[in-house]
This record gives structure tokens, sequence and C-alpha cells, in this order.
């Protein structure tokens, strides 16, 4: 980046909030898409840039840990029904 502790700070700081916004909308989108959260869990990186994000790699890596950690399953695939 730069010898400007500063400015490299702030460069910083700006790349974490945009990680944060689309790592928002990924969480939605995987919570609601079956396919792309299994994506996902095959290759974040991957599933990430083929759906338009360009997430950092310290993004990347916080994606992975709130995926792996939290979202466990997509949204109302838990009642789904059952047939016998």
């Amino acid at each position: 980046m730069t010898d400007d502790p500063e400015l490299s700070a702030s460069a910083r700081a700006q790349l974490d909030i945009l990680d944060e916004c689309q790592i928002g909308d990924i969480i939605d989108l995987a919570a609601d898409d079956w396919a792309f959260r299994c994506s996902l869990d095959l290759a974040t990186g991957a599933a990430v840039a083929e759906r338009g994000y360009r997430l950092s790699e310290a993004g990347l890596e916080h994606l992975y840990e709130i995926l792996t950690e939290y979202l466990t399953e997509p949204r109302g695939l838990s009642t789904l029904p059952t047939y016998h």
C-alpha cells in the first residue's frame, strides 16, 4: 500500500467496511439459496466471485468463520414436509 501509517489504517478501515457490507448480503443469500450455500461450503472464494462479490483475504476468512459457526442450513429447510 503506502509508507504512511495513517493512510494505510484508513484504507484498511474502508476495506473492512466494504467487506462487512458484502458479507451481510452474502449471508442473506446463503440463508435462502441452498445451492449457493453448498457452493460456499465447497469453494468459498469461487462462489463469492461467481456472484459478483469481491472480498479481501481477511473478508473471506471472516465469511468462512461465520459460515462454519452460525449458518448451518438455509431458512425453511427444517420445516419442509416429510413424505412417507
